[in-house]
């Protein structure tokens, strides 16, 4: 078993569960050493890089992340959503929700593999804008068209949006 390899979530039956939020916390029974590592490589990075330069290097992974878990094409938002609900989820990413606004694509993400702190979440959410911004960029976005943060709702959940 690798390093950061989780047991399998024992088997529910609430089998009727849904929707991504519950699906997650279901999936998730036990905490691995992931989270410890992502906190302390997050608290370093920030210590040895100045925060603008730390948010691009995040945004780059996401990017890279998303590369790695290449999405189909699909025609609707839903169906977009549940793809990247059934990657995040394979991996123990936490869940998304996406919803058309003015600005765009509103993208509601929570349940990240770490602890909430100012430095972790501030780096969650580069990474974040990386991961969406490609995904949806090669979901039939444009190169002009980036993921933003705008906000942190219930101190959990990223909310971002995908827009000029």
């Amino acid at each position: 078993m690798s390093m950061f390899a989780r047991p399998a979530a024992p088997a529910t039956a609430t089998s009727d569960v849904t929707d991504p939020e519950s699906l997650y916390a279901l999936a998730l029974r036990t905490e691995g050493p992931l989270p410890l590592f992502l906190d302390a490589v997050v608290e370093e990075l920030f210590a040895m890089a100045s925060g603008d330069d730390a948010a691009a290097f995040l945004r780059l992974v996401g990017g890279h992340m998303a590369r790695g878990m290449s999405l189909e094409a699909v025609e609707t938002l839903e169906a977009l959503e549940g793809l990247m609900n059934a990657a995040l989820t394979a991996r123990r990413w936490g869940w998304v929700r996406l919803s058309e606004v003015e600005a765009g694509i509103r993208i509601r993400h929570g349940g990240l593999p770490v602890r909430p702190s100012s430095t972790t979440g501030q780096a969650m959410a580069a990474l974040l804008e990386g991961l969406y911004g490609h995904w949806l960029e090669h979901a039939g976005g444009s190169a002009d068209l980036k993921a933003r943060h705008t906000g942190t709702l219930g101190g959990e959940t990223v909310e971002l949006v995908y827009g000029r």
